[in-house]
Parts: structure tokens; sequence; C-alpha cells
């Protein structure tokens, strides 16, 4: 059993490394950080997009109240509006809309 163990392990050390293995395996390292970027950079984008509405849903209540009324992001953008009192008000007739 030892001289199997030796003849194989003489067999991986007469194994010939190729030259370009070191640069071979930087670049793969590279392209997989590349690659982990760009799922980084899409992540934050979306992520600024919707903190982005929903400081734009608060700060205009008037483009709440239109985004409220569209029916894909209506219920979200419902959700998503801290200023409740606002909207009760509108829907009270407690002011009156300028169209």
């Amino acid at each position: 059993m030892r001289d199997l163990f030796n003849k194989e392990k003489i067999i991986c050390k007469n194994i010939e490394i190729p030259e370009d293995l070191d640069f071979l395996a930087v670049k793969s390292i590279a392209e997989g950080k590349k690659q982990n970027n760009r799922v980084s950079i899409i992540f934050k984008i979306v992520a600024a997009s919707f903190i982005a509405f929903i400081i734009t849903l608060n700060l205009f209540p008037k483009f709440s109240i239109v985004a409220q009324k569209l029916p894909i992001i209506g219920k979200l953008a419902e959700l998503l509006t801290i200023d409740k009192v606002f909207n009760n008000t509108i829907d009270d007739d407690l002011i009156k809309d300028l169209h």
C-alpha cells in the first residue's frame, strides 16, 4: 500500500504546471469580482430609486395623490405615504383640489 502511495506521490510531483496558471487564476478572480461588482451596483441603483420614490411620495402630496390613483403602484404608494392625515383631508373634502 505504501508503494502505491509513493508511486502516486512521485507522479503527482512530476506533473508539469503551465506557466500561465498564475495569470489565469488572477484573471478568473478579477472577473468574479467584476461580476459581483455589477450585481452590487444594480442593487444600489434599485435601492436608491426606491428610497427616492418614498421621499418623493412624502415630500410632494400632489405626487402622492396621483401615484395612489395609478393602477400598478397605487397600493404601494398608499402604503408608503407617511402623512395619512393629508390624504384623509382630501378624501373628506376638507380641502379642495385645484383641478
